[in-house]
């Protein structure tokens, strides 16, 4: 409908949202995989919090929050294709946890599609 945001077709508010984010960065830092990575590179979790709250909220929810570009950050890291993986497993698993339904899919949907041009831009960052 005209003058609703995304975020107004789906079944999902910010209380929602910051529940997937919280579910999600704790079980990223709880990662074998992730976690090292994490605390080697996040000093300020508050900060990350936000920050992907931010991006979520522009990715769900269609607000103008997100001003940032995340590919700089994660190309100081020694990302491998096995981190993208867990981290997708990982997304998928809160997000099926803690958002409805229609929220969840379109989650899911939208990091799938940013693992390959992410991982592309790091490369040629590197």
């Amino acid at each position: 409908m005209f003058g609703e945001s995304m975020g107004s077709r789906l079944q999902l508010d910010e209380e929602k949202l910051w529940a997937f984010i919280h579910e999600f960065h704790a079980a990223a830092r709880a990662d074998d995989k992730l976690g090292p990575l994490l605390a080697a590179s996040v000093s300020d979790r508050h900060a990350q919090l936000l920050a992907m709250f931010d991006l979520w909220s522009y990715l769900l929810l269609g607000t103008a929050r997100y001003k940032r570009n995340p590919v700089p950050v994660h190309a100081r890291l020694t990302i491998e294709l096995a981190h993208f993986d867990r981290w997708l497993a990982l997304l998928k698993s809160a997000a099926d946890s803690q958002l409805p339904a229609d929220a969840a899919e379109k989650a899911k949907l939208r990091a799938s599609r940013m693992i390959p041009g992410h991982a592309k831009l790091m490369r040629e960052i590197a």
